[in-house]
């Protein structure tokens, strides 16, 4: 798992599907998709519900999307840390 990967995660929920999301990351919905599906084979579990043409984060979605907010902060955190010291 990258943080790319938690980054698009991220921005499907936010941005409540595929196409918004690539669009803001300025990524094709293809690779959007293919990255959530990547992710979610490594956690072994769906992190959406698919319904026709929408996507909501499943329970288990919501509860990632929690962790995976956390984890960018950090990242950010971390890096902001180390660039004032430089």
């Amino acid at each position: 798992m990258e943080l790319s990967d938690l980054t698009i995660f991220c921005a499907v929920v936010e941005m409540g599907g595929i196409s918004p999301a690539a669009h803001a990351l300025n990524r094709v919905p293809s690779n959007i998709t293919s990255r959530v599906k990547k992710l979610e084979a490594e956690l072994n579990t769906a992190l959406f519900i698919r319904e026709k043409n929408r996507l909501r984060p499943s329970p288990t979605g919501e509860q990632f999307f929690t962790h995976a907010k956390e984890i960018l902060a950090m990242a950010e955190s971390a890096i902001l840390k180390i660039n004032n010291t430089t």
